[in-house]
């Protein structure tokens, strides 16, 4: 089986790099599929491709996603633009991968991201099936509309099957009209051999939370800062609480959040960590994790951060609620009200290290029963099986 897989992403290790790069080591090296990668940039996944042998190629492309932001023309007016250099950068590179690859050798092609469209061109020039996985809510994370005019019509027409990562993914998506009958869910898997376990016997100085991911509005950073600040103001604890933020982000929002750290008065509290790329190695240094997102189709670190046996506080968006059950396994908050929330069951917890164990243990039983990277592997490839037949 010969499988062009289109990864497209940052070229950094995030949520959809990590589920490529699983899906690329287990079945190439366990079903013998013969992979061509293609990212739209340099980096982690290329690496990685490297190590294993696997053919591949960067081919630069841009995202059929744009902001709209608050004036109609002007938003109307990039739209335009922007799809005009995603149609060109998507043409160039089919060209070029002409001149790399036969195309018309491959069984099939797998396309990682819902907002690259190359191969849906390819789909339709060429007649090969074609799985579209779908890891991005719609417009509700990071507030961005599609580019193309009934782009998802467009995608209907030019692939055989989807895979959506949650539930909530899924619904998203059909309810604006991708067609439900290609639709696989298929829940994320999260890889175990690196999980560094919490070990709750330790003797603890403070409670340790940790948050990460990239460092930008949507994920909701500054409602963590809100939950602090009303901590220092009002509460007395007997334990002293000290935070890690990993990821990166553009320098203007981080700025935001380091004047809102000294208005704050937070210093001695919260640490920037920039970007790591092996957060499990880590995780169970900490006590809570904290996912305080506008919306998360699956969330892989609340995923990880709960295999490792961690508390972890989520806001009641997106796909935190199907991974969380409050008070069994985490705890939810909600979103619009997430700095008293927030701060309130950073309180209650600190002073109950017994219920930050217990949902903790909890978590990580759930997570290594219902998201095993073996047997999400083992879905892609029997719909791999079932499209090409």
């Amino acid at each position: 089986m010969k499988v062009l897989y289109i990864v497209g992403g940052s070229g950094k290790k995030y949520g959809s790099e990590i589920i490529a790069m699983s899906i690329l080591e287990s079945l190439a090296l366990a079903k013998g599929v013969e992979y061509t990668v293609v990212t739209s940039k340099g980096g982690c996944v290329n690496e990685f491709c490297k190590t294993l042998a696997i053919e591949n190629y960067v081919v630069s492309l841009r995202p059929y996603v744009y902001y709209e932001g608050t004036f109609f023309l002007a938003g109307k007016g990039k739209r335009i633009i922007r799809n005009l250099q995603a149609d060109y950068a998507a043409e160039h590179a089919l060209k070029k991968l002409e001149k790399l690859v036969r195309l018309e050798e491959y069984d099939l092609i797998h396309t990682n991201l819902s907002r690259d469209l190359l191969g849906g061109m390819i789909k339709e020039k060429y007649k090969i099936p074609h799985i579209w996985h779908i890891q991005e809510m719609f417009e509700g994370h990071y507030g961005l509309k599609l580019l193309k005019r009934n782009q998802i019509g467009w995608m209907n027409q030019r692939t055989d099957a989807y895979i959506a990562i949650s539930e909530h993914v899924a619904d998203g998506w059909v309810s604006q009209g991708l067609d439900r009958e290609k639709v696989n869910v298929i829940l994320n898997g999260i890889d175990l051999s690196n999980i560094n376990e919490k070990n709750w016997n330790q003797k603890r100085d403070a409670v340790k939370i940790v948050m990460a991911g990239e460092l930008c509005e949507p994920k909701g950073q500054i409602y963590l800062l809100e939950a602090l600040n009303i901590i220092r103001r009002n509460a007395s604890l007997d334990m002293e609480i000290k935070v890690d933020l990993y990821g990166e982000g553009k320098a203007q929002y981080v700025d935001y959040l380091k004047n809102k750290i000294d208005e704050y008065q937070l210093q001695g509290m919260i640490n920037f960590k920039g970007y790591f790329d092996n957060m499990q190695s880590i995780l169970g240094n900490y006590d809570i994790a904290v996912n305080c997102s506008r919306g998360e189709g699956f969330g892989l670190f609340t995923a990880e951060a709960m295999a490792c046996g961690l508390c972890v506080l989520a806001a009641d968006t997106g796909a935190n609620t199907e991974l969380i059950k409050d008070q069994a396994n985490g705890v939810i908050f909600q979103y619009e009200n997430a700095a008293k929330e927030l701060s309130a069951a950073i309180c209650e917890l600190a002073e109950s290290p017994d219920t930050m164990m217990k949902l903790g243990t909890r978590a990580s039983a759930d997570v290594r029963e219902r998201y095993d990277l073996a047997n999400m592997c083992e879905q892609v490839f029997r719909l791999y099986r079932k499209v090409i037949r």
